[in-house]
């Protein structure tokens, strides 16, 4: 026998992500003519491909963005808002498997796209709740701890990466929860409203005059 559904779910439940809440994807209108030609073709209206659309317009560059989906429908506004220098690969992984030169690189791209935000949203005013309050990164086991905090050393030795140790019975000041049995804390990471975001660099691409066009999707690439 079925719950009713008041049962499971609150009253205001809905299905679409959270952030869609505030900036809810671009309602399709009529399909624009596509240009014959353009400079540069970005396939994919997330931050990546809107970013690039917005730096090469700028330039001077006819420039066409195509997406499948709705604009503000995909990936990009369905994160958990933070902004931070994350890669795959840890530091020491790279360390030990290409060596001191390429990890700091590596990291050092990931520290560039890290500060581009900032500069890119305060530069042009973007209302998407950026702001740097740092990140908790929670431990579950002992061990866990032990390589989180040696993988933070050997960030701080080679790249100045700033972190605090949280032994277990500070985790509380940190999260309000004794879930964890430590952690560390990075106090100058950030956070903002991703599909405010996403929507800010839309509009800011669109200023730069790029095309941008959503329900459109590439089927093939030919020569």
């Amino acid at each position: 026998m079925s719950r009713p559904r008041h049962a499971l779910f609150a009253e205001d439940f809905r299905e679409e992500p959270w952030w869609w809440h505030a900036a809810p994807p671009e309602i399709a209108g009529e399909p624009p003519a596509l240009p014959p030609e353009v400079d540069l073709l970005v396939v994919g209206a997330g931050y990546t491909g809107l970013s690039g659309a917005r730096t090469a317009a700028s330039a001077g560059r006819s420039v066409l963005v195509l997406d499948s989906l709705a604009l503000g429908a995909g990936a990009s506004t369905m994160n958990a808002g933070f902004v931070g220098r994350v890669l795959k690969h840890g530091f020491r992984s790279l360390l030990a498997s290409h060596g001191a030169a390429f990890a700091k690189e590596a990291y050092g791209e990931a520290d560039n796209a890290f500060r581009r935000v900032f500069e890119v949203v305060g530069g042009e005013g973007m209302d998407c709740h950026l702001k740097r309050c740092g990140r908790f990164i929670g431990a579950l086991t002992p061990e866990h701890l032990d390589d989180m905090t040696a993988e933070y050393e050997a960030r701080q030795e080679h790249l100045g990466t700033q972190f605090q140790t949280v032994p277990r019975e500070r985790v509380p000041e940190e999260i309000g929860s004794p879930r964890f049995c430590g952690g560390i804390v990075i106090p100058d990471l950030g956070s903002l409203h991703p599909a405010e975001y996403l929507h800010a660099l839309l509009a800011s691409a669109r200023r730069a005059g790029a095309t941008v066009v959503g329900h459109c999707p590439v089927r093939a690439v030919r020569p």
